[in-house]
C-alpha cells in the first residue's frame, strides 16, 4: 500500500535538497546561509533589479509604527511576494488579504516574481530594505527564499507565507497552506468515478512548489485505488505556463489515442490544455480537470462544450485572513505566531461541474465571496482589540 505520509516526507528531503543545489548554481548566497545578501542574476526583469510593482492599494495613512490609537489598529505597510501573481487562485489570496488591509487601515503592496522563485527572494529582499512592516510570501519556496527570510530576521521584520506548502515550514514565522492533499484526493477519486477503470490519464505537473508535488502523489494514490492508468507525468515551466501546457498537452494527445482525461495540477494549466484538446478535434473524448472555480477555470467550464468537466474547491482564501489576524496580534503585542491555528478553520471541499457553478459576474473571483468570512474576524478584532 502506498503511504503517503511517507513519501510527502520523501519528497520534502527531495525538494529541499534540490532547491539547495539550485541555490548554489543561481545564488550567491549558498541555501541555508545566513547571508542577508540577494542572490545572484536571475532570468526576469525583477530579479535583474528592476523590481516592478505589480499593483500598490494604499488602504490608510502611512506607517505610524507600533502603538495604535484606542479602536484603531497600526497604520503597517504590508509588503506581498506573489510567486504567480496573475495566476487567478493567487488573486483570491491577494483578494481576502487586501480586504483585511483595508478594514485595518494597513498600507498593501503586490510584487509578482512571474513564476521565478529567485526573483520572488530579489522582490523580498528589496520590499524589507525599503521597511515594510512586515512580508507576506504567497508561494516561493523556503529554500530559494532563504535569503530573504534570514534578512527578516535581522531586520525584526515578521515573515509570514500564504497559500502553499513549504519544504521548511519552520523557516517562517508562521506558514498557512491551503489543505492540498485532501483536495487532491478528492479530485482524483471523482476523475477516476467517471472515466472507468483502466482508462487513461495524463497530469500536467509542477516541481518548483512543494504543493503540485503532493497534489500529484495523492490524485496518484486516488486514481491508482480506482484502477486508472496513468501514462504521462510532465513538469509544466511556471514561467512560460501558456505555451508549456499546450506543448505538453499536444505531446499527450499525440502518444496516448486512447486519453480519456488530463490533469491540471494548478489552476492556470487547465485552459491551455483544453483549447489544446479542442484543436485537435478531440474535445468529446479528452476531458480536463483541476483545482478551483476561480476566475478564469469557471467561465471556461462554463462555455459550451468545454473540455474543463469538473474542478475541486473551498473557500481556502481564508489563510489569508488567518494571516491578517495573526500580524495584527504581532503588531498590538498580544501574542506569538502560530501556524498550528490554520487546522482550526472549517475549509468544507466541493467538486464543481457546469451544472452547480455559481453565478458569474463581470467582478467574480471567487465561490466565496470575502463578506461573511470576513466579518468573522472584524468581530474578533474588535472583541479583542477595539477596532471598528
Amino acid at each position: 500500500m502506498f503511504d503517503l505520509k511517507a513519501r510527502r516526507g520523501q519528497l520534502v528531503r527531495l525538494a529541499l535538497a534540490l532547491a539547495c543545489i539550485s541555490a548554489l548554481a543561481l545564488t550567491v548566497a549558498a541555501c541555508g546561509s545566513s547571508s542577508s545578501s540577494s542572490s545572484g542574476s536571475a532570468t526576469s526583469e525583477a530579479a535583474s533589479g528592476e523590481t516592478e510593482t505589480a499593483a500598490s492599494t494604499e488602504a490608510g495613512p502611512e506607517k505610524a509604527g507600533k502603538t495604535a490609537e484606542a479602536g484603531s489598529s497600526p497604520k503597517e505597510t504590508i509588503g506581498w511576494v506573489d510567486l504567480i501573481a496573475s495566476g487567478a487562485m493567487q488573486r483570491r489570496f491577494q483578494s481576502y488579504f487586501e480586504a483585511a488591509a483595508e478594514y485595518l487601515g494597513w498600507k498593501f503592496e503586490l510584487q509578482d516574481a512571474k513564476g521565478d522563485p529567485v526573483a520572488a527572494n530579489k522582490l523580498a529582499i528589496t520590499m524589507l530594505n525599503e521597511g515594510v512592516s512586515a512580508l507576506v510570501d504567497s508561494c516561493a519556496d523556503s529554500a530559494p527564499m532563504r535569503p530573504a527570510i534570514e534578512l527578516a530576521k535581522q531586520k525584526g521584520i515578521p515573515i509570514v507565507q500564504v497559500g502553499c506548502e513549504m519544504t521548511d515550514e519552520e523557516a517562517f514565522d508562521a506558514s498557512f497552506p491551503i489543505p492540498d492533499e485532501a483536495a487532491a484526493t478528492k479530485l482524483g477519486e471523482y476523475v477516476a468515478s467517471q472515466i472507468g477503470q483502466g482508462s487513461q490519464v495524463a497530469m500536467l505537473d509542477d516541481t518548483t512548489i512543494l504543493s503540485g508535488k503532493i497534489r500529484t502523489e495523492a490524485i496518484k494514490e486516488a486514481l491508482s485505488s480506482k484502477g486508472a492508468e496513468i501514462v504521462g507525468e510532465q513538469s509544466v515551466d511556471l514561467t512560460d505556463v501558456v505555451g508549456a501546457s499546450r506543448k505538453t498537452t499536444s505531446a499527450y494527445l499525440t502518444a496516448n489515442p486512447e486519453l480519456k482525461a488530463i490533469i491540471a495540477i494548478y489552476d492556470f494549466f487547465a485552459a491551455p490544455a483544453g483549447e489544446t484538446i479542442k484543436s485537435a478535434g478531440k474535445g468529446n473524448q479528452v476531458g480536463v480537470y483541476s483545482f478551483f472555480a476561480d476566475s478564469v477555470n469557471a467561465p471556461y467550464m462554463e462555455q459550451p462544450n468545454s473540455p474543463l468537466k469538473a474542478v475541486v474547491d473551498g473557500p481556502v482564501e481564508q489563510v489569508s485572513l488567518l494571516a491578517a489576524d495573526q500580524l495584527l496580534a504581532y503588531f498590538e503585542g498580544k501574542e506569538d505566531f502560530n501556524s498550528a491555528a490554520v487546522s482550526e478553520l472549517e475549509i468544507p471541499l466541493k467538486i464543481y461541474t457546469a451544472e452547480d457553478l455559481p453565478k458569474l459576474g463581470p467582478d467574480y473571483l471567487s465561490p466565496y465571496p470575502v463578506k461573511p468570512y470576513l466579518e468573522k474576524f472584524e468581530q474578533k478584532w474588535e472583541q479583542e482589540y477595539g477596532i471598528k
